[in-house]
């Protein structure tokens, strides 16, 4: 399945100051495959926009992701450029409607719209805005402890089913889990695991599938550990 997890490398929360810097390291089996350098601009407190840069461990650059998020924050437009792979894809948008975007190098760009409609009264979320509409909604999610997401892969041109549960909830960390809605695609699919800080809201660790491919574009299973200056 073509890198679709995007969500899944989410960020700090809303803080005074209009610039924050914060970076990941990602792991597999213990070994260190990339890192991530974060930037945040935010007005007033309110994120505005972000850039990611994933860089392997020599430093060189494998792929930068930016979101715009003045349209929406759940789903915000974004951009990923897969250098390695020489790819682009993700989400524009044309007025007010939702267009998704997938393409690979010397070929056409393949595009589909979002009909708001179909989804009306349910969760879209896409990019990087799982993390933030968390942040800005964070006790009600854990009153609800289950939440149903419509989630925008831009990579598959498509719209899946997924639900966060909480699954643990303490003073000191809550954890989400992430899955997709389909008994089929469960299969392919593993959990996704993300834990906060609840008092800074702050992604302290996530564990599942990765937005980056190996050099031989297949997909990595993570553990990834955050770090603010």
């Amino acid at each position: 399945m073509k890198v679709f997890f995007l969500i899944l490398i989410v960020f700090q929360n809303f803080a005074n100051g209009d610039t924050q810097v914060y970076k990941g390291e990602a792991k597999l089996k213990g070994k260190l495959v990339y890192r991530e350098s974060h930037t945040i601009n935010l007005e007033n407190g309110i994120i505005k926009s972000s850039e990611t840069v994933y860089t392997d461990p020599k430093g060189i650059i494998l792929a930068r992701l930016t979101n715009d998020y003045s349209k929406s924050i759940s789903l915000p437009e974004h951009l990923m450029e897969d250098l390695l792979h020489k790819n682009k894809h993700g989400l524009r948008y044309l007025q007010d409607t939702p267009v998704m975007f997938n393409q690979d190098e010397k070929e056409d760009e393949e595009t589909k719209k979002i009909n708001r409609h179909d989804y009306k009264g349910k969760l879209l979320v896409g990019g990087q805005g799982l993390h933030y509409y968390l942040v800005s909604n964070f006790e009600d999610v854990l009153k609800k402890e289950t939440l149903k997401l419509k989630f925008v892969i831009p990579g598959r041109l498509d719209v899946y089913d997924f639900y966060l549960k909480v699954i643990i909830k303490s003073p000191e960390k809550v954890v989400f889990e992430v899955e997709i809605d389909n008994w089929f695609l469960k299969l392919f699919a593993p959990k996704l695991k993300m834990v906060y800080d609840p008092t800074k809201k702050r992604l302290i660790s996530y564990s599942g599938l990765s937005n980056i491919r190996t050099p031989k574009k297949e997909m990595m299973n993570v553990d990834i550990d955050y770090s603010f200056e």
